[in-house]
């Protein structure tokens, strides 16, 4: 009560704190609907939402018309009170509003701020790298600055599968403890697309780590989502082999059938693949073309249809670089192989000829191809539809709310068909609009409105999953025995020309020449310097699947010692621990140099010599890793005396490119 006896007056004070925080919790109310839900709702709909809910409130009160309009006037008097005593309240609202919509993490619908880490296969790297920059661009065009999108290709499918069950480390036994060594295949990715849902299928991990135990080696959790679109392999071949007459209705024939009708009018006498062993599109075409090639191609077997395939004149580790390969041989004016078909996915045949970049690097030109290098594609009733599932990978202690909000609005953009500009499909497989690329192919030539995903087409046994399309495709190499000789002399942690050191090129080759050799086949390695002989035997060797990973980590484990043991020295002495029989013995060293291998002509022509005598199926490969070739001595001619083909020299090539000539060599030389 006042002195006088009346109601005490309020403190405006208190007032103006009082409707302060109301003003301000509301506006925080209301800006927290409007980002949450709201603003990823079109205009309309919002405009909607505020009517639909304004009327429901009304309607809902009994008298509700008649209050309205009651309370109008009173309602004038009422704002004008509350702008006199809120200024404080809009004052900061007028603080809070731009706030809310620069400081990041707070606008935009979904995980600003977020590195989002993406890998999916070396075919579509190029693509979804672009795609990902349209998507950051986005978001900081809507007020969300600090997203970033990182792209990677994936390795092996076994590789991948070892990653995801071990913290995306690469095999070094089953030690969980925390002193285990792990070799990290990069960084840990949210959101893997792989080639097709079969691919991702078969990739349950199977770890055995925990997260309690080592939470650098727990397995991830796997969410396979829908596709992001799709794209049909198809039959590419050049301008002088383009037939349609021959084709008929395209995309009504098998593979089978229009390579008897191309094959039978003399138009093509080979088919070439990428390496299955790294292309993911290759591998699930492989049935197929086992398939069709027996018929009129090659025995009843798939061996032969195998020799017949690894052995073309066209090898690439994948997609992506055959058609790289394709560019630098017609910038370099020579012919392409007119007779020989490609089995390649459309939108990276659709990109090479539309001149768009394949390759995320800057080792292949762009720009479109001259006439006679042109690629025309052909469809067939059973080539793979690779359908791009959208995959989210959980780790242990990296799945975080915001996080996963990042990778959910990454997703819904992808959904809304935007890897139709970089050449896929639609799910259902039509052909959007926007896909100009692929559009551009029907300049004279026929491309379907449609080529819907079915499921793989092939022999009973080997596709009804991914490991059954890997089980067949290795049924059809033999499992001849493979020995590695790697040298880990001081010179060997010089770099390679353009690269790192060439140890580490050495220990990527030998890594994926052990991943694709057959599982079952005898495999062993040997180490060579002046310190460390190979005399005393390999460091590691396998015969099994289960003991692979054991021959991988000692290759990992390598490291340089020692000054050079000359290469006859070394080749003598790992073969003197070999079996008689059919093998390859595969040299990777940077060739050494010729004062530290006097007189290697001789020594190697007197070793060839013997090694023809006391094992005549022990055949003998050096591969180069830098910066010399097979040119270069001592290599020429050690080469040189133990015959033609005993070197394949690319120092330059990439990894998968040259694993599969040396994979090659192994299998069918």
């Amino acid at each position: 009560m006042s002195s006088e006896g009346g109601p005490e007056r309020p403190n405006r004070g208190i007032q103006r704190l009082t409707v302060l925080g109301i003003a301000v919790t509301l506006f925080g109310v209301l800006v927290g609907v409007y980002h949450g839900w709201l603003l990823s709702r079109p205009w309309w709909g919002q405009v909607l939402f505020v009517a639909g809910s304004v009327g429901a409130f009304v309607v809902s009160v009994p008298g509700g018309w008649a209050r309205v309009k009651a309370g109008f006037g009173r309602a004038v008097v009422a704002v004008a009170g509350v702008v006199k005593w809120s200024w404080p309240g809009l004052a900061a609202a007028a603080f809070a509003v731009p706030a809310v919509f620069v400081v990041p993490g707070l606008s935009g619908s979904g995980g600003c701020g977020a590195d989002l880490r993406v890998v999916t296969d070396a075919e579509n790297v190029a693509s979804l790298t672009a795609a990902a920059q349209r998507y950051v661009a986005e978001k900081a065009e809507h007020g969300c600055p600090g997203m970033t999108v990182d792209v990677a290709g994936d390795a092996p499918t076994d590789e991948v599968k070892n990653g995801f069950a071990r913290g995306w480390t690469s095999p070094d036994g089953e030690d969980c403890s925390l002193a285990a060594r792990a070799t990290l295949l990069g960084s840990q990715p949210d959101v893997w697309i792989p080639a097709a849902r079969t691919i991702a299928e078969g990739m349950r991990p199977y770890g055995t780590c925990s997260a309690k135990q080592n939470p650098l080696r727990a397995k991830a959790d796997l969410d396979i989502g829908g596709s992001v679109g799709s794209s049909p392999v198809v039959m590419g071949v050049f301008g002088d082999a383009d037939r349609q007459d021959l084709a008929g209705d395209q995309g009504r024939q098998s593979l089978a059938a229009l390579l008897h009708v191309f094959s039978a009018d003399q138009v093509l006498n080979s088919v070439a693949r990428p390496s299955p062993d790294t292309s993911d599109s290759a591998l699930l075409a492989t049935p197929v073309l086992h398939q069709a090639l027996r018929n009129g191609w090659a025995g009843g077997d798939r061996e032969p249809v195998e020799k017949i395939l690894d052995q073309s004149r066209i090898t690439a580790g994948d997609a992506a670089s055959m058609l790289c390969a394709f560019r630098d041989d017609d910038a370099a004016g020579k012919n392409p192989p007119g007779d020989v078909a490609v089995i390649v996915p459309e939108d990276l045949l659709a990109r090479y000829d539309h001149g768009d970049v394949l390759t995320a690097g800057t080792g292949c030109r762009s720009g479109p191809p001259s006439q006679k290098w042109r690629l025309f594609p052909y469809y067939t009733t059973d080539l793979p539809v690779l359908d791009h599932p959208f995959v989210h990978v959980r780790w242990p202690g990296e799945d975080t709310a915001r996080r996963d909000k990042a990778v959910a609005d990454f997703r819904k953009w992808l959904d809304g068909g935007q890897l139709a500009r970089e050449g896929l499909r639609s799910v259902s497989g039509k052909l959007p609009t926007e896909n100009g690329a692929v559009r551009s192919l029907r300049d004279g030539h026929v491309v379907p409105d449609a080529v819907p995903p079915h499921r793989l087409r092939g022999d009973a046994g080997c596709v009804g999953s991914l490991q059954e399309v890997k089980d067949c495709y290795a049924g059809a190499r033999p499992a001849y025995p493979l020995s590695l000789l790697v040298d880990v002399s001081g010179s060997m942690a010089n770099p390679v020309t353009k690269g790192g050191p060439r140890l580490g090129r050495a220990q990527d080759l030998a890594l994926r020449i052990v991943g694709d050799v057959r599982p079952t086949a005898p495999t062993s390695l040997f180490l060579f310097s002046a310190v460390t002989r190979p005399e005393t035997g390999p460091v590691a060797s396998s015969g099994s699947e289960a003991a692979r990973p054991g021959v991988q980590a000692a290759i990992q484990r390598a490291v340089t010692n020692g000054r050079d043991l000359a290469l006859t020295t070394a080749i003598e002495q790992a073969a003197g621990r070999l079996q008689r029989g059919k093998q390859t013995l595969v040299v990777l060293t940077d060739g050494q140099a010729p004062s530290t291998n006097r007189d290697a002509a001789a020594q190697a022509r007197d070793l060839a010599g013997r090694l023809r005598a006391d094992k005549p199926g022990l055949r003998l490969l050096i591969v180069p890793t830098g910066p010399g070739d097979c040119g270069a001595e001592p290599v020429a001619s050690i080469a040189a005396a133990f015959g033609p083909g005993s070197c394949i020299g690319r120092p330059q090539a990439a990894v998968e490119d040259l694993v599969s000539l040396v994979m090659a060599d192994v299998f069918w030389g």
